[in-house]
């Protein structure tokens, strides 16, 4: 099963999924990373997160979650976006069938109030306007809604959460028993 954990930049999606699926023995994996391995690239989308190639990234994304998958029976938490930023700075909301394609069988979204999005992505090295991340957390949302629905998969929004709410979280969706 694949559970795409989703969400703006700074709201955690990495710090808290690699403690969670630690303690579950969950397979993680952050999109980005398996596309640059895919590409075989040393491949950046540097501070500004724009992204060129949309599309070529998500064929490379589908393949190294195949990979994964044929490698066994485990549930693979999938770091990533639904909306992405590309080369002129324009929010692209990814397509549903990617989704389909990747095998994810639920949604987790990940939402953080917009200031503290903010202290997070100036710690960084990547400022952002409160503008600018209120506007990707809306369009991760909105996407995030309009794929699951066409997919028929759920989706479960977590506010700020601590890691033993992901890890709850993770173990409902997963099917897993107390």
């Amino acid at each position: 099963m694949v559970i795409f954990l989703a969400g703006a930049h700074g709201v955690g999606k990495t710090f808290l999924g690699r403690l969670a699926t630690k303690t579950l023995q969950f397979r993680f994996a952050v999109a980005s990373s398996l596309i640059r391995d895919e590409m075989d690239s040393k491949q950046s989308w540097g501070k500004t997160k724009r992204t060129r190639n949309i599309d070529s990234n998500q064929e490379a994304l589908i393949s190294a979650v195949t990979k994964i998958q044929k490698d066994g029976d485990t549930t693979l938490v999938l770091d990533g976006h639904f909306v992405l930023r590309n080369e002129s700075g324009d929010l692209t909301p990814l397509p549903s069938g990617i989704f389909k394609r990747l095998g994810v069988g639920s949604v987790i979204l990940l939402e953080a109030p917009v200031h503290v999005v903010r202290d997070r992505l100036e710690e960084r090295g990547a400022p952002q306007s409160l503008e600018s991340i209120s506007e990707l957390e809306k369009a991760e949302l909105d996407n995030a809604r309009h794929v699951c629905e066409e997919i028929g998969i759920p989706l479960t929004r977590l506010r700020s959460p601590s890691k033993e709410e992901l890890l709850l979280t993770l173990k409902k969706v997963s099917g897993m028993r107390e």
